[in-house]
């Protein structure tokens, strides 16, 4: 059923996004649109267990099947690069030697307390995590003065910032480059009664489009970032074959914590959201705090490590995304099963331009045209809202 704000709001979109070659596709190769994509209406309960990738959500991987959810996430699962040599193997060839953590510490030097994190192959085993997803987060008990200004250290998402990830996925012993972008727009959204700030996401395999996204994510005045939904669309050639929206108010669904204000280990598990209807059951729960995580050509100190998990997929293991003060994420592996074969790396962190900004709006808002197009519970929504002149 479609609103009439959605149906206006649809036809602006449309109106605003033009034909793809306008959306900066020689930059991005954005999302297809409805000039050149098949599409089919879409029902809106999801029928597989298939996750897709974003800023906010993780994902593994059960044995044969590709999972796809990355970050901040955008990341839904995340899937990623096949490190050469990875947990106690690559512990070995660096001179470091492996603990029951998934953690290596450096013992080349005596005196050494650096510890750097590694995604291990063993088995799942995390304590004080419930097996059910009733202690929900509850955003009623929040306030929220200026939503759209997130500023927690951990995870600051400036209008402009874009972060792109850069990995390898292994299936059936080949090896597939893998490549994530996240862009801050200035566009924001009223959801569940909060405006809350826009992000347009694109998941790359062998330099393929599979998946675009935009994400909703607040800030309240205690300095916690909460997920507030996602409209994700998931293609093969050229065509959408899934699109399991979420948004906290609408069809049971709930917001979540994307980041706490004071993560701490030691602390219980928390929802990073409740999506009934496409079951979404994202946890996360701080790993490690203050450890050394170093990316391709970088080395974070005193860096932050959250696992992630969804209920249905904990037996495959948890998704590891690593966290630098001022940036935000800057590595996602995975612990448990194929866990040497998953893993991206930040390769760049940086602020667009103006024209760059202005596709990234462009393409936004032609993904929420698609949105009302093909999504009923996007159909409910209030549409995108753009910066004032």
């Amino acid at each position: 059923m479609r609103v009439a704000a959605a149906e206006r709001a649809g036809e602006q979109a449309g109106e605003q996004a033009g034909d793809p070659a306008s959306r900066g596709a020689g930059e991005f190769a954005a999302a297809p649109g409805p000039a050149h994509a098949e599409r089919a209406r879409l029902a809106p309960q999801r029928t597989s267990g298939f996750r897709g990738r974003g800023f906010g959500g993780n994902g593994v991987r059960e044995p044969g099947r590709l999972v796809r959810r990355a970050l901040f996430g955008l990341i839904v699962g995340i899937a990623g690069l096949a490190l050469t040599g990875c947990g106690s193997e690559m512990a070995a060839d660096l001179g470091r030697t492996a603990d029951n953590q998934g953690y290596v510490t450096s013992t080349t030097d005596p005196d050494a307390t650096t510890t750097t994190w590694v995604p291990e192959v063993k088995g799942v085993v995390i304590d004080g995590v419930p097996d059910t997803n009733e202690d929900l987060a509850d955003i009623t008990t929040a306030t929220f003065s200026n939503p759209t200004v997130v500023d927690n250290p951990w995870l600051p998402l400036r209008p402009g910032q874009r972060w792109v990830f850069e990995g390898i996925t292994v299936e059936d012993g080949e090896e597939i480059p893998h490549r994530v972008e996240f862009h801050v727009t200035d566009l924001t959204k009223m959801i569940d009664g909060i405006e809350s700030i826009v992000m347009w996401d694109l998941d790359f395999s062998e330099g393929v489009l599979v998946e675009a996204e935009l994400a909703f994510f607040a800030q309240d005045d205690a300095g916690n970032v909460w997920h507030m939904g996602e409209y994700p669309e998931e293609y093969e050639g050229g065509r959408i074959i899934d699109n399991p929206s979420w948004f906290a108010g609408l069809e049971g669904a709930l917001a979540g914590y994307q980041m706490l204000a004071n993560p701490q280990p030691g602390t219980p598990s928390y929802s990073q959201g409740w999506g009934p209807a496409v079951d979404w059951t994202d946890r996360g729960q701080v790993d490690a705090l203050g450890v050394e995580v170093c990316t391709l050509d970088q080395c974070y100190q005193d860096a932050l490590v959250i696992a992630e998990w969804a209920l249905d997929e904990r037996a495959f293991g948890v998704q590891l995304k690593s966290y630098a003060r001022d940036v935000g994420n800057i590595k996602v592996g995975i612990r448990g099963i194929d866990a040497t074969q998953e893993e991206l790396n930040l390769v760049a962190f940086e602020t667009m331009d103006e024209a760059t900004m202005n596709a990234v709006r462009r393409s936004a808002l032609e993904l929420e045209a698609s949105g009302y197009e093909n999504s009923e519970v996007y159909g409910l929504t209030e549409p995108l809202i753009q910066p004032a002149g």
